[in-house]
């Protein structure tokens, strides 16, 4: 996909996004992980959405699955 197909594509799931919590302190890991694991087009990550907080927004539930079961072994 192209960088503007991939920004349509997300566009479109946003707003019945999948959302995973996490602490701002693993912010590099995790997104490197998901880089790993994912399509670009599949996740997207919302920084300081809280104190200390980040959040990864999945496009499918199983992918956001798959990446808390990953948090949790951390």
């Amino acid at each position: 996909m192209t960088p503007q197909e991939i920004f349509d594509h997300k566009l479109k799931w946003k707003s019945n996004s999948h959302i995973v919590k996490f602490h701002s302190d693993h912010k590099m890991n995790y997104y490197d992980w998901c880089k790993e694991n994912f399509n670009k087009w599949e996740f997207d990550i919302i920084t300081w959405t809280n104190v200390y907080e980040h959040s990864m927004i999945f496009e499918k539930v199983k992918d956001a699955e798959k990446f808390k079961l990953y948090i949790e072994k951390q």
